[in-house]
């Protein structure tokens, strides 16, 4: 295979620069459409960084007289941008790497790059994106269906480098990495190479024989390594499945995907001695959809587990349909200003593939039983073990102290009665005996952790009956009477600018279409079709809104089936309030009178209670959580998001409002004054809200739909939707797509919503004014703090490491009271420096940060954390590589303000910048974590304790610098 270099990774060395910058100077018209794509690549690296970036490594290859180094480039898209249509990329290919082609090259013609390695394109679950449903792939895809096997491992892919040396990578990476020379173990690139050495030599063929042929052929192979021994994932594999499967044989081509029939996949298998990847051929999506029922029910296919099938078809060709493009090509978005194949989403039908008629098409059939709870047993037992310090300081002892709970694990994970038991149990071993644990982190010793469990489980069946029990009386219905609700109130659980109204207002639009109607008679079960209602808290202006907004929610529930409370509802004082004003309904002695005398305090803490008139005497109603999740991502980033949406509405809200309106005759310079006090109030309210935020618990509501803060609107919609029809309707995650709207609906309801402007406005509070002054300009990083650190250091061996274990116990110190930095910062520049005459860039730096201020939308800011320092008084996370983001989707300013900032920003600044994780105690100061810092950039290591934060990757962080004062 081709040798890579001991130092085969450069990360933005100024080669790789050099040649992006060429790129996008020459703006070069490739006449080869590979090398125009790449080329395209080449720019979006440069100009949008967290839409896609890359990864240059050296390769040594024998090359005419002697040996060549090669600069192969790895290229990774942002993720979440895959289910935007039309599509931000050039490609939808996931596993792509090219290179540049040397002039003197016999071949080379007019391409300047050629695609080395070419994966898949992107492709989703039923249910995932709008084009894939059962209705909408019986119309846009045609026979045949192949069925695979969906292969439970890591992708490898083998492809030609020249006609007699071979490449063999993971889906980004090759050679040896970081991570994996610290665990003393073969990269997942080394394991796919030492398994094809093995076929090759078993079939008594050479590399340059496997090289010939998909050179020939201009082929990449893809295959599964599924090797217990070397990383387990959620299925055991037996010794004779132990190996690569192989599951595709693609053309390599970037700007259209094209892979081989099944057929001629599994002959190459035999040839090459590959494990073939079990198949099976259908004519319809009926067929389809009634096979991988019956095999999730079974949960095996001819006596093989199996989660799930791949499912390989082609884009029918449609009529009516807009289509640009060659077959197999992609609909991408046109880039960079100039004209590409793409479409707009009203030129198109968004149900139907992004793709042409003719070209292949991949989706999935995902099963989620029982192997989403075994992946969340996983997932439960790596925080469970990250909390015990297991990777830092197991002794391999029994440790009864261990301080863990499952209070750590989050609650949307720990909703089925198997999945409590199993933590309990779990944390009870790892009390028992730590040691057997070992390796559970790196992917040792999952499935044999699972194995014990469930034997345990076979023995002591009567206690999942207790926990089962134990359930259903916590949930106070089983799935049976669940079913017995008549009336359904939506409890969005919040903060201002998440899109809870807007949801809403889509929400109640959509369900009210007459043509959703009729298909939920003719689809739903029993036909039903329930009538919906809306009401906000920020149309109640009296003063005691709390009751008054309950008993609007409860006159709804007189007249409809379902309402939703929108209301932030973000403290359990607002969700108690409902559930108080619910239990009533069903009490013997309600009435309409008030149950309290006024004055006197319910449990919700309201003043009194209201009227609450009853629907009906006895009615069961439900409480459905539309759970944003605020408290579960960086506070920075929710606050950043949420605070660009309420300066876009500006004015349209009914109390909550960015800035004030100009009005004429004022003097225009009090306006703007007041203008930029009003800004800066709204922000500090997100603050407000953010910190006093408490999070949900199951026990509030009776089910929970989990949000997200930074999808869109039509995303966001469409989540809340499904997850309401499935409670509505009780039904399951295969049968919900029946049930839900055309894009056209979605589309009207989300058109509603944005077009929606209140009526009622409350006026302004004249509050005392407070001085707001920022006392220092920081970038506030979205960052989890917790989440990094704790990952960083589960990943360091501390038994070998005594750095490691000395940062790993200030650091569990700094958990256990409570002293972790809740709203991390990293400062700029500080009024203090100011008062010091010489300090002349100090006070260019801060007008220059206040310039930034007066911007519609302020730039982004990025750099990578480095290293964490310790002193044993302060624990800091020096903040590299200062720059500006230039990521468009979530920076709106298209001027030079962010690159004339980064450019400017002064190497003595750069050099401290830092976040200061916490102090030991209350009365040492964070500014001590300059000094240690400093001190670090000096060279003076005495006394601290210093850990890298890169382990496979660099750890990349962005952030907006704002005005602070506390």
């Amino acid at each position: 295979m081709a040798a890579i270099n001991d130092n085969d990774f450069e990360d933005s060395v100024s080669q790789e620069n050099e040649q992006i910058e060429t790129a996008e100077n020459a703006e070069e018209q490739h006449s080869d459409p590979d090398s125009a794509l790449v080329s395209t690549l080449l720019t979006m690296a440069k100009k949008q960084p967290k839409l896609v970036r890359s990864s240059v490594y050296n390769v040594n290859v024998p090359w005419k007289d002697g040996n060549e180094e090669l600069k192969i480039r790895s290229w990774k898209m942002n993720e979440f941008k895959y289910y935007d249509v039309p599509s931000p990329f050039p490609t939808l290919a996931r596993g792509l790497f090219t290179r540049e082609v040397m002039p003197d090259e016999e071949a080379a013609g007019h391409k300047k790059y050629q695609v080395v390695v070419r994966g898949y394109d992107k492709f989703f679950n039923i249910g995932e994106v709008p084009w894939v449903n059962w209705d909408d792939l019986e119309k846009h895809t045609t026979a045949p269906y192949t069925l695979s096997l969906k292969s439970n491992g890591c992708i490898i892919f083998i492809a030609p480098l020249t006609p007699t040396s071979l490449l063999v990578t993971s889906k980004h990476s090759l050679g040896a990495t970081d991570a994996a020379d610290k665990e003393g173990k073969p990269s997942h690139a080394q394991a796919g190479e030492t398994w094809l050495r093995k076929y090759l030599k078993e079939k008594g063929k050479t590399e340059a024989d496997l090289a010939k042929r998909l050179w020939d052929e201009d082929w990449t192979a893809v295959a599964e390594l599924c090797d217990d021994s070397f990383e387990e994932h959620v299925l055991a594999y037996p010794p004779h499945l132990t190996g690569l499967h192989l599951h595709g044989l693609n053309s390599r081509s970037a700007t259209r995907f094209q892979t081989e029939p099944h057929e001629k996949v599994d002959a190459f298998a035999a040839e090459w001695g590959f494990i073939k990847t079990k198949s099976i051929k259908m004519n319809t999506i009926a067929e389809v959809r009634k096979f991988t029922t019956e095999c999730a029910e079974r949960g095996e296919w001819e006596g093989e587990a199996v989660e799930g099938f791949v499912v390989r078809t082609t884009v029918a060709d449609a009529p009516d349909a807009v289509h640009t493009g060659e077959p197999g090509q992609a609909v991408v978005a046109p880039l960079l200003g100039k004209t590409g194949s793409g479409m707009s989403r009203k030129n198109r039908d968004s149900s139907a593939p992004p793709y042409p008629p003719g070209s292949s098409f991949f989706f999935k059939v995902k099963f989620d039983e029982p192997y989403m709870m075994y992946r969340d047993w996983r997932e439960a037992t790596k925080k469970l073990l990250s909390a015990a310090g297991k990777d830092a300081t197991a002794s391999g002892k029994a440790n009864k102290s261990l301080s863990i709970s499952a209070d750590i694990l989050p609650k949307n994970k720990m909703k089925r009665p198997e999945t409590k038991l199993y933590v309990d149990w779990v944390i009870k071993e790892m009390k028992r005996d730590l040691k057997q644990f070992d390796g559970y982190t790196k992917g040792k010793g999952i499935i044999a952790t699972r194995e014990m469990f469930l034997d345990w489980l076979k023995e002591n069946g009567n206690e999942l009956e207790k926990v089962q029990a134990e359930h259903a009386a916590d949930a106070a219905e089983d799935n049976g009477k669940e079913k017995e609700f008549q009336k359904t109130i939506i409890v969005p659980v919040a903060i201002p600018g998440c899109g809870k109204t807007a949801v809403s207002i889509a929400l109640t639009q959509i369900m009210k279409t007459p043509a959703y109607q009729a298909q939920l008679k003719d689809k739903a079960p029993g036909g039903k079709v329930f009538k919906w209602g809306h009401t906000q808290s920020d149309d109640v202006h009296v003063k005691k809104a709390g009751p008054a907004f309950v008993k609007n929610v409860m006159s709804l529930v007189g007249e409809c089936d379902v309402v939703i409370a929108d209301k932030n509802n973000h403290l359990i004082q607002h969700r108690a309030a409902l559930r108080e004003a619910v239990d009533k309904l069903g009490s013997a002695d309600f009435s309409a009178k008030k149950s309290k005398k006024k004055g006197k305090k319910s449990k919700s803490g309201s003043d009194d209670e209201a009227d609450l008139p009853t629907p009906a005497p006895n009615v069961n109603v439900r409480l459905l959580g539309l759970d944003w999740g605020v408290l579960e991502h960086p506070l920075a980033m929710v606050h950043r998001v949420c605070a660009d949406r309420v300066l876009s509405r500006g004015q349209n809200h009914q109390a909550l409002r960015a800035g004030k309106k100009i009005v004429e005759g004022e003097a225009l310079e009090q306006q703007e004054r007041e203008q930029e006090e009003a800004d800066n109030a709204y922000e500090e309210v997100l603050w407000q809200f953010i910190t006093a935020a408490e999070p949900l618990t199951p026990s509030e509501v009776d089910v929970v739909v989990d949000m997200e803060v930074e999808e869109s609107m039509e995303n966001a919609v469409r989540r809340a939707l499904k997850g309401c029809l499935k409670v509505l309707y009780g039904v399951k995650e295969s049968e919900v797509e029946a049930l839900m709207p055309s894009q056209e609906v979605i589309q009207q309801g989300v058109d509603v919503a944005m077009a929606y402007k209140p009526t009622v406005f409350k006026p302004d509070e004249k509050k005392e004014k407070k001085d707001t002054s920022a006392r220092y300009f920081g970038m506030l990083p979205e960052v989890d703090l917790e989440q990094i650190i704790d990952s960083r250091l589960a990943a360091a061996d501390a038994k070998n490491n005594p750095t490691a274990e000395v940062i790993n116990k200030f650091w569990t110190h700094l958990k256990s009271t409570k002293r972790v930095a809740k709203r991390p910062h990293i400062t700029i520049v500080h009024r203090n420096t100011l008062s010091d005459p010489e300090a002349q860039l100090d006070h260019e730096l801060w007008e220059r940060c206040g310039a930034l201020q007066q911007l519609g939308r302020p730039p982004m800011f990025k750099g990578k954390l480095g290293s964490l320092i310790c002193d044993g008084r302060v624990l800091a996370l020096t903040f590299e590589n200062f720059d500006v983001d230039s990521d468009a989707s979530v920076t709106a300013s298209s001027g030079q303000e962010g690159p004339e900032f980064s450019s400017k920003l002064p190497h003595y600044v750069r050099d401290r910048l830092h976040i200061t994780v916490g102090t030991k105690e209350q009365s040492i100061p964070g500014v001590e974590a300059k000094g240690v810092v400093e001190k670090f950039r000096r060279h003076e290591l005495d006394g601290l304790s210093v850990l890298g934060m890169k382990v496979d990757e660099d750890m990349w962080v962005r952030g907006r610098i704002k005005p602070l004062n506390n």
